[in-house]
């Protein structure tokens, strides 16, 4: 399986996609049309939805998890 690197505006774009879609389409429909794996959507989706941007970099967010947990 080939692993995709996707821009951070693919990213926000696939997510407000979905948001602003959900009502009348599944995750998985949307994924398809995207051409991107449902899990790789419902990723970006909370990383949009919990940050309003999808700035933050992936690998960055295991370490303010922790940070926050020993705080």
């Amino acid at each position: 399986m080939t692993k995709h690197s996707y821009d951070k505006e693919f990213k926000e774009q696939a997510a407000q996609y979905y948001l602003g879609n959900k009502d009348h389409m599944t995750m998985n429909e949307i994924s398809k049309n995207l051409g991107i794996g449902a899990s790789t959507l419902h990723k970006w989706i909370k990383l949009f939805t919990e940050t309003g941007s999808l700035a933050v970099a992936p690998v960055i967010l295991p370490a303010i998890r922790t940070r926050r947990l020993h705080d």
